[in-house]
């Protein structure tokens, strides 16, 4: 027994250095296809490994001589869980990076998404070894992290209802159904809308005309989160005293097209804020 312990301890020892050793180069594999751009502001530039965990050093774009408020910024929680979408989505789409989650997993590792913007104070947010653990294993989906999102940021755009959007357009209410993401708006009465209730489409092709110049900016993030959920994009429009109505849809084939013209894959990013819906009649 007294040699049969040492012995056990010194294989216990050997396989957590080795486990170790599998980390660090996956760590170093996943540095290799740096730097990553998550989307068209956020890059992940480099990753470092310590005791606690896996860093993962990002970083946000602010054009030449612009200043980002901070109420513009995300909070921990948010980060955390379009942290998470992001792993996840890496992990389905990289070799490397799925190699990188399961190897942190092994060695009960969590994961920290460090976003850091020029002049700022960086900001963390940290993925637990659990999360980590079922990520990689495939438990915990980017579906099932895009649901729990996208309800979060209903619920703070709901709170903010109504809201004025110009001087006709007011956003009165949103809500889920299993298949569809709806805004509705209430329309003055004085504004004539017979046009685009008569014929819906046109006012389809004028929103998508005007996503498709501005690179579906203005609202990626509702956009994702339909893609990743499986829901179209719905906007209901009424008037005030209830008179008309009219709905614009948009299916996912085009919310796909519009995160990203030259692929039908969608690209979950880490925003952190469904932007307002702004639709200028």
């Amino acid at each position: 027994m007294r040699t049969f312990l040492p012995l056990l301890l010194l294989l216990l020892l050997t396989a957590c250095r080795s486990d170790e050793q599998r980390l660090a180069d996956s760590v170093a594999d996943a540095c290799a296809g740096l730097p990553y751009s998550i989307d068209e502001a956020t890059t992940i530039d480099s990753l470092t490994l310590d005791a606690k965990a896996v860093t993962v050093w990002a970083s946000l774009a602010v054009a030449e001589g612009e200043s980002l408020p901070l109420d513009a910024l995300p909070d921990e929680a948010y980060l955390q869980a379009s942290a998470k979408m992001s792993f996840a989505r890496l992990s389905d789409e990289s070799t490397a990076w799925h190699d990188l989650l399961s190897r942190a997993a092994a060695c009960r590792r969590g994961m920290s998404f460090c976003l850091c913007v020029k002049g700022l104070k960086p900001i963390r947010a940290n993925v637990s070894a659990a999360d980590v653990a079922a990520i990689a294993s495939g438990r915990l989906t980017r579906r099932s992290m895009a649901e729990s999102l996208l309800q979060r940021n209903i619920a703070e755009q709901k709170a903010q209802m109504p809201q004025t959007i110009d001087d006709v357009t007011t956003a009165t209410d949103l809500y889920l159904t299993p298949d569809t993401l709806c805004y509705v708006y209430t329309l003055a009465d004085d504004f004539d809308c017979t046009a685009f209730e008569a014929n819906p489409q046109s006012l389809h092709d004028v929103l998508l005309s005007g996503y498709q110049r501005a690179g579906a900016t203005s609202d990626k993030t509702a956009f994702e989160l339909c893609v990743e959920t499986g829901r179209v994009l719905s906007f209901y429009y009424r008037s005030a005293n209830g008179a008309h109505h009219f709905r614009v849809t948009f299916p996912l084939s085009e919310l796909r097209g519009l995160l990203n013209p030259n692929t039908t894959t969608p690209i979950p990013n880490t925003s952190w804020r469904a932007r307002r819906v702004t639709l200028c009649l």
